[in-house]
C-alpha cells in the first residue's frame, strides 16, 4: 500500500504556529521533534504558492524527506509539490522570492550561504539536537550569523510523540535536552499509556517472524510502518529478507538508491528516516544500541537514536535478544516472544 500522507489542516494551527505563518518577514523556527517546523514550513510554502504574493521552493537534504515533504504539499498545491527539492539539485531560479530550508541544520554553510546570495527571503527551521552530520552540518547559531534578520520563533509543544515515548527518549539518552515545558504538555495531553515494548526473541529468524506479526497486527491503508536501522548494508539485509516473506514495502539507504515512491511499510536508516514520521516503528536488534555507537562511532551517535525513537506516532517496538538495555525498564514494557 502507498505510503499514507497527511499534513495536519491549517485551521488546525496553534496560535504560536499561525504567528509564524503570518509572519511576513523571513522566519527561523526551531524547536524539538514532532513541534510542527516542517508543518508550519510547509503551509507557507503552500499559502506562498496558492495566494501568489510570492514564489517559493523548499530545499532539504535527503531524498526520502524530499518525496514526503513533495507530497504533502502536491495534496494542497501541484505547484508547491513541484517546488521542493534537494540541496544538491537546487540552483538559482527566476522568480524565487523566498526559499524555505526544512532541516536547516543538516546542510553545509556554504550551500546556506549560496542561497543567501541568489534569493531575495529565506527562511528555515532548525534543532541542534538532530544533527547527523556533525562535519557537513550549521548549528542554529552559524544559521543565525548567515540569515541575521530572520524573526525567530520557538515551537515547544510536541504533536507527534506520546508522553510515553519521550519518557523513554529521555531515560535512553539523558544528554539530550527535552524541555520541561515539552514534557508538561505531553503529560496532560498526549499521555496514552502505550509504553515502548521490548520483543524478547532467541534468534534472528525469530526476529523477522516478531516484525512480520507487528507489520499484520498494524498494517493498513492509513497506517505508516518504519523499520529503522543503523547502516544501509542493514537496510538492503532486512529488505531482502522482507521481500523473500512477500511483504510490499521499500527501502532507501542512500543517495544511490532510486526512491520514486513510498510503501507504508518503509525500511531505512536513522539518519534517512530524518523528518518522517510513522505511526508504528520497528527498531531490530536493539541488544546492540550501545555497542554500534563504538563500532560504528564515526557515522552513529545519540543523535541518531534521537531521531529514530522520536519517529513514531504510537507504537515502539524494540526487537532484542535482551531486557538489560541500560535504559530504565520503568520506561517500556517487556514482551517475550
Amino acid at each position: 500500500m502507498p505510503f499514507y500522507f497527511k499534513l495536519p489542516l491549517y485551521t488546525d494551527m496553534t496560535p504560536s504556529q499561525m504567528s509564524v505563518l503570518d509572519e511576513t518577514e523571513p522566519v527561523a523556527i526551531t524547536g524539538g521533534p514532532g513541534t510542527g517546523k516542517s508543518v508550519v514550513s510547509l503551509w507557507r510554502h503552500i499559502r506562498n504558492h496558492s495566494i501568489g504574493k510570492r514564489k517559493s521552493t523548499m530545499i532539504t537534504y535527503t531524498k526520502t524527506l524530499e518525496i514526503y515533504l513533495a507530497s504533502c504539499a502536491a495534496a494542497e498545491n501541484v505547484n508547491a509539490g513541484n517546488s521542493v527539492t534537494r540541496i544538491y539539485q537546487w540552483g538559482p531560479g527566476k522568480g524565487d522570492h523566498e526559499i524555505i530550508i526544512d532541516e536547516a541544520q543538516d546542510i553545509e554553510e556554504h550551500h546556506h550561504q549560496r542561497i543567501r546570495a541568489a534569493a531575495q527571503v529565506v527562511s528555515y527551521g532548525a534543532d541542534d539536537q538532530q544533527i547527523l552530520y556533525p562535519d557537513k552540518a550549521s548549528s542554529q547559531q552559524q544559521l543565525k550569523t548567515v540569515f541575521s534578520g530572520n524573526q525567530e520563533y520557538e515551537l515547544d509543544e510536541n504533536f507527534r510523540n506520546s508522553y510515553e515515548i519521550m519518557c523513554f527518549t529521555q531515560a535512553a539518552l539523558p544528554q539530550r535536552r527535552i524541555s520541561a515545558v515539552m514534557m508538561r504538555g505531553l503529560k496532560a495531553n498526549r499521555s496514552t499509556n502505550i509504553k515502548p515494548k521490548c520483543m524478547l526473541v532467541n534468534s534472528s529468524n525469530q526476529q523477522i517472524e516478531t516484525i512480520l506479526d507487528i507489520i499484520e497486527e498494524f498494517h493498513s491503508q492509513t497506517h505508516n510502518i518504519g523499520i529503522l536501522v543503523p547502516l544501509g548494508r542493514h537496510v538492503d539485509e532486512l529488505y531482502e529478507l522482507l521481500k523473500l516473506k512477500n511483504v510490499k514495502c521499500t527501502k532507501y539507504r542512500s543517495s544511490t538508491d532510486e526512491l520514486t515512491h513510498m510503501e507504508n511499510v518503509h525500511v531505512t536508516t536513522y539518519k534517512s528516516s530524518k523528518g518522517i514520521e510513522f505511526d508504528t516503528v520497528i527498531l531490530p536488534d536493539f541488544q546492540d544500541w550501545q555497542f554500534n555507537k563504538v563500532r560504528y562511532n564515526i557515522t552513529l551517535k545519540d543523535n541518531d537514536y534521537y531521531v529514530a525513537f522520536t519517529r513514531t506516532k504510537r507504537n515502539l517496538f524494540l526487537i532484542s535478544t535482551t531486557s538489560n538495555l541500560n535504559i530504565d525498564q520503568n520506561t517500556f514494557d517487556i514482551e517475550k516472544v
